[in-house]
């Protein structure tokens, strides 16, 4: 693909932000280039959509999240209210461990309804406690783990 003349000109400072962006912007940077990778990776259409960012030739409808070290939470970006029955599938994908989970949006409403509207995820934590039970704050981490994409790698 040929750049446009705007691309081709951003080429050569785009390296500006990774030296002097703040968290942020990084985060912004990391989720536009996230989405990229998810859909090359699916060979999804990556496009901008109300409650939705990439579907598939099957016409199934994908939002897609994305997570990093870079940032000190360990939430995921997403309020379901707002994206209720925009979306067939809900991406989380983590850059840093290049962990990705693609979970059908009847799970993410039974778990926003019945668990939490909050999408904890921590891999520095275990699931389990020491006495073997789930731990309460890895709910949506055994989730995602549900449903992940073993496979997935950038």
């Amino acid at each position: 693909m040929k750049l446009t003349k705007t691309r081709n000109k951003l080429s050569n400072y785009i390296h500006l932000l990774l030296h002097s962006g703040d968290k942020n912007q990084i985060a912004s940077a990391i989720g536009a280039v996230g989405e990229t990778l998810v859909c090359n990776y699916f060979n999804w259409e990556n496009i901008d959509a109300d409650g939705y960012d990439a579907i598939d030739v099957h016409g199934k409808r994908y939002e897609i999240k994305t997570m990093s070290y870079e940032t000190d939470s360990v939430y995921v970006a997403y309020t379901h209210k707002k994206k209720v029955g925009r979306y067939d599938y809900l991406v989380v994908m983590h850059f840093d461990e290049e962990r990705l989970s693609i979970i059908p949006h009847d799970e993410i409403d039974n778990y926003d309804n019945s668990i939490s509207p909050t999408l904890r995820l921590n891999f520095n934590e275990s699931i389990l406690t020491t006495l073997g039970k789930q731990r309460q704050s890895a709910r949506f981490q055994s989730l995602f783990v549900k449903y992940e994409v073993e496979s997935f790698k950038f």
